[in-house]
């Protein structure tokens, strides 16, 4: 009758304690949820611990997402820009567009108004480019746009983007004031194309600011 009893016990403390809580505890080391299952306290320690592994993970997720996306416009920001253009090897256009006498904008207007121009620029840009193609806010009024799988001979679907979302800033509808945009742009099969693809598309970006703003230049 001992023995049959202490069979018993070892039984239940296998199905309810030992189980359950190896597969807690490898659950843990992983990383994942837990199925609350076993003697009542092992349930409520599953339980607490999926609610601080759910926290932990919306925690991490929204500081991933700051951690890479500018604030205002909800696009990628200068960091994961740079992280972008270090692990490409696609062909690519890179275009540098910037938000014409911003300065005289926030001056006139006030931050507040040039704020929403910001965030209308940003979202003229998604409307003008594919989902592949990632945009950042470089800094200030500055926006970067890599278009991936792209070269050269694409060079004047890039301008009508550009000439399209000039149109769009140029005529508002939502009561902002008007806008309009420079935009220089490289292509990695450029003459060049061993040299800083930044500094050519910047350098096709002042032709257009010394041109007088709103409009596309290619870099060649």
């Amino acid at each position: 009758m001992l023995l049959l009893i202490v069979l018993v016990l070892v039984i239940f403390i296998s199905g309810q304690v030992r189980k359950p809580l190896t597969r807690m505890v490898k659950g843990m080391r992983g990383h994942r949820s837990v199925s609350p299952t076993g003697a009542a306290e092992l349930r409520f320690v599953t339980a607490t611990y999926n609610e601080i592994l759910e926290e932990n993970q919306r925690t991490h997720s929204q500081l991933t997402y700051e951690a890479s996306h500018d604030t205002l416009t909800g696009l990628y920001n200068r960091s994961a820009y740079e992280m972008f253009i270090r692990n490409t090897d696609e062909h690519i256009a890179l275009l540098i567009v910037d938000v014409d006498k911003f300065k005289k904008v926030n001056d006139t207007y006030g931050h507040a108004v040039g704020d929403k121009i910001l965030q209308r620029v940003a979202e003229i840009l998604r409307q003008s480019f594919r989902s592949v193609d990632i945009l950042c806010r470089y800094g200030g009024d500055e926006f970067v746009v890599i278009m991936t799988r792209v070269n050269s001979s694409m060079g004047q679907l890039v301008l009508n983007k550009i000439a399209h979302a000039n149109e769009l800033l140029q005529n508002p509808e939502d009561g902002l004031p008007k806008a309009s945009l420079s935009v220089g742009v490289a292509f990695s099969d450029r003459q060049n194309p061993k040299a800083d693809i930044f500094r050519d598309a910047d350098s096709a970006l002042y032709r257009v600011k010394d041109a007088g703003g709103c409009g596309c230049c290619i870099y060649e």
